[in-house]
């Protein structure tokens, strides 16, 4: 059995642009800019820790606004 693969787009999750954690999805990491080159953000892995960490805390707020209205 071979597996050929002819065309791959690959970019570092360090670089994808539009970052958030989706409070709905159990907090899963998303983008909707994922495949876009152009718009990468050539980020450090501190800066992209930064990041995240930011959107987490998003994630967090808008997920206890949530629960409140429940």
């Amino acid at each position: 059995m071979t597996i050929s693969i002819s065309e791959v787009i690959v970019l570092p999750i360090m670089w994808i642009p539009d970052i958030y954690v989706n409070p709905s999805n159990n907090g899963n990491l998303q983008s909707s800019k994922y495949k876009d080159l152009e718009s990468a953000e050539k980020r450090t892995g501190p800066e992209f820790i930064i990041e995240l960490n930011k959107e987490n805390e998003v994630a967090r707020k808008k997920r206890e606004a949530k629960r409140r209205t429940k």
